[in-house]
């Protein structure tokens, strides 16, 4: 059976039809546009055709539109504009009435969607004028003007200050002006500088300081020469008015040991090669020291301030003391490696923030200081991040320990190592060679320290690996060399320092900001460890008052064929007698009473 179709009819207000459709049982009619009736508005059809199941006649409903009358109001109440607005549409505002001494500043109504008649009044605001007076870096009045409340003043054309140029107007701000307002020019000191260039006598060597004119040049350390040492620049460089060359004079090397003195300015003052005691300290971590006494006669050009240099190493002497001594004037020194001078406060740091290879790390860090960069072997990425204040030091000692590198320094260039020294095992001590030996073990810093003393010279260097072995006092181990101290003079005495290296990273140059509750548990945290350290505490004080009971620090062992003897820091001295086996291991111990 067929399916039966229906008639929709589309009709007009007026009964006019707008369109005619066809549709199969429970189909729906597609409604069609409606012609636009002006004054009205379309709001839909009376019938519904869907699911149509008949013959349907639909006709289109309006509504009346509804309108507002607007009227735009000025101060005085004069009508500016009248406007008919159809009901939730906007008004549009005539143009900006103006008015002497007065400032627009907008409608007194929204008029957006207006539902309702209404009438909007301009707004004024009286004009208020402030005094701007500019003047010049004597106090010169160069211009002086009237700007409105809120306006912005009009800078004069800035006039020109000799050996100076114009930096900014003071305040800096010349808009949104709210009070009289004085603004006077700013100027900076156009700065001179002058090229000083540094070489050698035959030209291997060279490097150039820029210096602001009046100033004195700092003076790198010039390269070493086989068989030859610094003795002085040839032109003085302490007041720079010009670019200047200078050229480095050396002299001939003596023979033996001595230290240099040089002034700040790089001029050779003293050599001294006799000395009453000296003391050079070398470690992993950084420290280098060198201390020494001579007679006041050999030591009357060292002063604080002055440069010390021994065997290719530039120390700073940083304490001089004078004395006498059983008769003898006494000049005594102490010196720290220049690049002590890191500590300074003209190289603190507030911020630094570095990702990269540790080269590149190492010469952002020493840039604007005298140290260049020399070997830099590690070569996997750091990242380097400080917001604390520290020192540039303490920062190169942190870059260094993230490499997990080793410092050494060579001149004024700062080198960093994988490892120091030699990775070859070396026999430190044998039986046959060394005359005293004390040691030393400290809990603390996990390390033992010997103090050793030598038939003949020994070769080691901080670093090497070492297999310390004497049999006297049933000593076998392997571990490695992390400090030494010698006399330069005399290189028989040497105490060695050993144990395991480990850099240390600080973390304490970079904070990161908590908020109170994340601090309140590190609080509570922090009071846990506090109690649980307190119960210890309270048993090792116990404990060590037990082995006080017992201890005795030794000071000294001297060993001779057969016997020893121990020396204790209280003084008291114990004798003993041993025996060997074949092996030269010690058998037995007696104490002589």
């Amino acid at each position: 059976m067929a399916a039966e179709t229906f008639l929709v009819t589309f009709n007009n207000y007026d009964a006019a039809t707008i369109k005619t459709e066809y549709v199969l049982t429970g189909g729906s009619a597609t409604a069609p546009t409606v012609p636009a009736r002006d004054g009205y508005d379309f709001t839909g059809w009376d019938n519904s055709f869907d699911n149509v199941t008949a013959d349907v006649t639909t006709t289109a409903q309006f509504a009346a539109k509804v309108y507002h009358t607007v009227r735009f109001l000025n101060w005085d109440t004069t009508v500016l504009k009248t406007q008919q607005v159809e009901h939730g549409t906007a008004a549009s505002a005539p143009d900006v009435p103006t008015r002497d001494g007065y400032r627009f500043l907008g409608w007194d109504n929204t008029f957006t969607s207006v539902i309702a008649d209404l009438d909007v009044t301009a707004q004024y605001e009286k004009l208020t004028y402030y005094t701007v007076t500019f003047k010049g870096w004597d106090s010169t009045v160069l211009k002086t003007e009237s700007v409105v409340k809120g306006g912005d003043a009009t800078a004069p054309t800035v006039p020109t200050r000799d050996g100076y140029k114009f930096k900014s107007w003071s305040p800096a701000v010349l808009t949104g002006i709210k009070a009289d307002t004085i603004f006077t020019a700013q100027y900076e000191k156009i700065i001179v500088y002058h090229t000083v260039s540094f070489s050698d006598d035959d030209g291997y060597w060279y490097e150039e300081v820029t210096v602001e004119d009046g100033k004195a040049a700092l003076a790198p350390l010039p390269l070493t020469k086989d068989g030859y040492v610094f003795d002085h620049w040839d032109t003085d460089f302490s007041n720079v008015t010009e670019d200047l060359s200078v050229t480095a004079v050396f002299r001939a090397a003596l023979g033996h040991t001595v230290i240099l003195i040089y002034s700040a300015s790089g001029t050779l003052l003293q050599t001294i090669d006799r000395v009453l005691s000296a003391t050079l300290r070398d470690s992993l971590d950084g420290e280098l020291t060198f201390d020494f006494s001579t007679l006041a006669a050999k030591g009357t050009s060292v002063s604080v301030g002055c440069v010390a240099e021994y065997d290719g190493c530039y120390f700073n002497v940083v304490r001089v003391s004078k004395s006498i001594s059983s008769g003898l004037m006494v000049t005594s020194v102490s010196c720290e490696h220049i690049s002590y001078v890191l500590n300074d406060d003209r190289y603190k740091l507030d911020s630094f923030d570095y990702s990269g290879d540790p080269s590149t790390g190492l010469s952002n860090l020493l840039a604007n200081t005298q140290f260049g960069v020399g070997d830099v072997e590690p070569t996997a990425d750091i990242t380097l991040k400080i917001n604390q204040s520290c020192t540039l030091r303490a920062a190169l000692m942190q870059l260094i320990a993230l490499t997990g590198g080793e410092i050494e320094y060579s001149g004024s260039s700062i080198n960093i190592r994988n490892h120091r020294g030699s990775t070859d095992k070396k026999q430190l001590l044998d039986s046959h060679n060394v005359t005293d030996v004390s040691v030393t073990y400290d809990s603390r810093s996990s390390s033992a320290s010997y103090e050793i003393a030598f038939h003949k010279k020994a070769d080691c260097s901080v670093g090497d690996e070492v297999q310390i072995v004497f049999s006297p006092l049933g000593v076998n181990t392997s571990t490695r060399i992390i400090a030494l101290e010698y006399n330069p003079f005399y290189k028989y005495s040497i105490r060695v320092e050993v144990g395991d290296y480990k850099p240390t990273i600080s973390d304490s140059l970079y904070s990161i900001e908590k908020s109170a509750s994340e601090n309140a548990d590190s609080l509570s945290d922090m009071q846990s460890q506090y109690d649980e350290f307190s119960s210890s505490y309270d048993d090792f004080k116990s404990d060590y008052a037990d082995f006080q009971d017992t201890y005795k620090e030794v000071q000294n062992i001297a060993v001779s064929d057969g016997n020893f003897t121990v020396t204790y820091v209280d003084g008291s001295m114990e004798t003993f007698n041993y025996t060997v086996d074949s092996a030269g291991r010690m058998r037995s111990i007696t104490r002589v009473v």
